[in-house]
């Protein structure tokens, strides 16, 4: 009994000094912090990196969040500085129409892959039957697939019960699969009630497109398939100008061509977020069919990746495509039709305190930026929301108008 009473007392003091141990991290004022600066700063880094490294990573988080602030204010006053303003102002300048129009047909020659390279599939179901979604098809559903070098995408197309001739494209971006999010399924319920048939994707990769063997001509198996970089390498001397990005965009590209071709819809829509504002703001650029886009914390200009700790995976910074073309004028292409009128629409929505990235103040300078120049059809949207996610309820107010 005696030494059941040692052994509780023994252990109830190493969880009393782990504790406080583990509070004082960060702290400079504490009689127990004072006490442990006698220990050597090596075994101090040795204890912070294994038995207390929970704490160490939260503090280190928080002084990333405050570094990150306080550059931020910087970059600000930098950017609104009038000399350095209206140079970055220029840089946002669209080019003429007919320089874009080329630039348009350019990416759909080096960064789609030809169709020949495509093979198209229809299947009744997945081969998990949905069991790994949170939510399932709540409607009539058709999955469309395809494939190019075993690469396979797929989509989901849920269908209006009224007679739809109105299409919503949905991308959930780096989340994976939209069925795993409620804001999704938010948006997806209230298209279907007015009318709308909704198709639904995902990045290359992830989510429906979820494949770790992966092999493509000059495939670097050293690279970490879930990460976009690793389609980076991507070389095919049949086709010697298809440059990498082209794994990436073709599979939502045809996959939404062909659903486009297979039916008449009287208006298309398309959102997504974050790389699913990436994907919406790209292919909204190219294929003209799309009436209106709108993409949640997609994209910003290349300059104004600077606010951000989170600079972008490959898809979205590094590839060549950014040799010849900048964020400004996908969003310009995406409100002109085949020929260069400015028929259609484009939004780019930003979460004001979005836990990813493109918030303010990058966003409000933007928005500052692009009212300025007044691009026909072309608006700068900012959400009061705290998280990375679409505001339903703004979205809904926004699209139909209540």
């Amino acid at each position: 009994m005696k030494k059941k009473i040692i052994y509780f007392i023994i252990i109830f003091l190493v969880i009393v000094t782990f504790w406080l141990v583990n509070q004082s991290i960060g702290k400079n004022d504490t009689i127990l912090q004072k006490t442990k600066l006698i220990i050597p700063i090596s075994i101090r880094n040795k204890l912070k990196e294994t038995i207390f490294v929970f704490k160490n990573q939260e503090t280190l988080k928080k002084k990333i969040s405050e570094a990150s602030k306080k550059n931020n204010k910087q970059l600000e006053k930098i950017f609104l500085n009038k000399v350095i303003y209206n140079e970055i102002v220029k840089t946002q300048i669209p080019k003429k129409n007919e320089e874009l129009i080329k630039i348009r047909n350019l990416i759909n020659k080096n960064y789609i892959l030809d169709e020949s390279q495509i093979t198209y599939t229809k299947i009744d179901n997945f081969k998990n039957n949905f069991d790994d979604f949170k939510h399932k098809p709540s409607s009539k559903y058709e999955i469309f697939s395809l494939n190019y070098y075993e690469i396979n995408h797929f989509a989901i197309l849920e269908k209006s019960k009224k007679e739809a001739k109105k299409l919503l494209i949905y991308n959930q971006g780096h989340g994976g699969n939209p069925y795993d999010f409620s804001y999704f399924i938010e948006i997806k319920n209230k298209f279907l009630s007015e009318g709308y048939d909704v198709m639904s994707l995902a990045m290359t990769g992830l989510g429906y497109n979820k494949d770790k063997k992966i092999n493509f001509p000059n495939y670097n198996p050293e690279f970490d398939s879930s990460l976009h970089k690793s389609y980076s390498t991507y070389y095919d001397p049949k086709f010697p100008n298809k440059k990498p990005l082209s794994l990436i965009l073709s599979g939502n590209y045809f996959l939404i061509k062909k659903i486009l071709n297979n039916n008449f819809y009287d208006e298309v829509i398309m959102v997504g977020i974050s790389g699913g504002g990436w994907y919406t703001t790209l292919i909204s650029s190219l294929i003209t069919k799309i009436d209106k886009s709108y993409s949640f914390a997609g994209t910003v200009p290349l300059l104004f990746r600077l606010f951000d700790t989170n600079y972008g995976d490959w898809e979205q910074i590094d590839s060549s495509i950014y040799e010849i073309v900048d964020y400004n004028s996908f969003y310009v292409l995406s409100t002109m039709d085949e020929i260069g009128n400015f028929t259609r629409e484009h939004y780019q929505i930003y979460n004001d305190k979005d836990t990813c990235c493109f918030k303010n103040p990058a966003a409000k300078i933007l928005k500052k930026i692009y009212k300025e120049i007044n691009i026909k059809n072309f608006e700068i949207l900012i959400v009061n929301n705290e998280k990375h996610t679409i505001n339903t309820d703004y979205f809904f107010e926004k699209f139909f108008k209540y």
